[in-house]
């Protein structure tokens, strides 16, 4: 019988690092990015060897920006991915662009090498919150980026947008949302900024400046979940909102605890009940000598794991299957947690759920369960 996989691969290179990133991201030399890529295909050619008798549904590639390096290299890594792995005809297969680096020629060799879901890096469509971001495009770009895609045959089309900067009102957010719909977009994903370690926005004496307060994110995201309700985007998860039938199906893998590989440097796979993290050392992950760490989960972690990524989901928790799983009910469990927390959860056809006007509070309501 035939077992569901998802595949993670990781580009870790970018025109220029964005003042509040902190992902595995660098500005490479040439030289870098090929060595990069052979290394990348060995990996993906060594670590297919015993994953027979599982078929690849979803194929994502993230950064950095895949966008940035070209196209050749983004066009056979998926051919080494199809030659080595079994992938399902209707495999969701999706890619990371920053518009500015998004070329229409680009686009065309995505398509013609068989992705079908473009993930665009807007952020925003005001300018001076893009400079300020170290964003390297403009509003026209990003629209121009949408544009090219659609004309060159994507249909399946997303769109990032941070939420929480100090300029941000309901109605410019309203007004990017409604550009970014118009324009064709059948899926936004909105993120709270936050302030990471080791970046230059944490460094910053005035940080707290450019930041909203926590409410007044919460309250802006509140607006944002209403206002593209009404444009026929449904919230499925915390961050995520789409047309029906655009649903990001690989991110669904993480939130279900399906199964994956992920290939690259600073990449995590979980297969067999086992978490691996790639080496997030440039140098080391080239060597391919110790460049990956293996951990099993244990009883405690997958219940932490399964209530943290279930809440985020609008479906919430399924207590059955929780039960099954663990063989203990969640709600005798974590009696005193839910009691307390009863003006944020609820039942719901058998699944826990956060109220939808508690969506904003996901990351406080989760630390009180796990």
């Amino acid at each position: 019988m035939m077992t569901n996989l998802s595949i993670y691969v990781h580009i870790p290179f970018c025109e220029s690092k964005c003042i509040y990133c902190a992902f595995s991201s660098f500005v490479p030399s040439k030289k870098q990015v090929e060595d990069y890529f052979k290394t990348l295909w060995s990996e993906i050619s060594k670590r297919a060897k015993g994953q027979c008798g599982k078929i690849v549904q979803t194929i994502f590639f993230g950064g950095g920006t895949p966008s940035f390096v070209e196209s050749k290299f983004i066009t056979k890594t998926l051919e080494i991915i199809k030659n080595n792995f079994s992938v399902s005809k209707d495999a969701e297969i999706s890619i990371e662009c920053n518009p500015n680096s998004a070329t229409f020629d680009r686009l065309k060799d995505y398509k013609g090498a068989g992705f079908n879901r473009i993930s665009f890096g807007v952020q925003s469509l005001d300018d001076n919150l893009l400079k300020f971001l170290g964003r390297r495009h403009d509003k026209l770009t990003a629209l121009r980026a949408i544009n090219d895609a659609k004309e060159i045959g994507f249909s399946n089309i997303n769109a990032d947008l941070l939420l929480g900067l100090v300029g941000q009102n309901k109605q410019n957010i309203i007004d990017d949302i409604n550009s970014l719909v118009d324009a064709g977009i059948t899926h936004i994903s909105t993120y709270m900024l936050m302030v990471e370690k080791h970046t230059p926005l944490c460094s910053l004496k005035d940080k707290k400046k450019y930041l909203m307060s926590d409410d007044d994110t919460v309250d802006l995201y509140n607006e944002v979940v209403e206002h593209l309700s009404k444009l026929g985007l449904y919230r499925y998860e915390i961050s995520n909102f789409s047309k029906s039938g655009f649903e990001c199906k690989h991110n669904q893998v993480y939130w279900r605890l399906g199964e994956y590989l992920g290939f690259g440097l600073a990449a995590h796979s979980y297969i067999d009940g086992k978490r691996i993290a790639n080496s997030s050392c440039f140098e080391k992950y080239l060597s391919q000598k110790n460049a990956h760490r293996t951990h099993v989960v244990s009883q405690d972690e997958a219940k932490e794991e399964f209530v943290m990524l279930a809440l985020r989901t609008r479906e919430g928790i399924d207590l059955k299957k929780y039960q099954e799983q663990f063989g203990v009910d969640l709600l005798e469990e974590k009696k005193e947690e839910i009691i307390e927390l009863k003006d944020f959860i609820g039942i719901n056809d058998g699944h826990l759920v956060i109220k939808p006007k508690e969506f904003g509070k996901t990351n406080l309501i989760i630390l009180k369960l796990i």
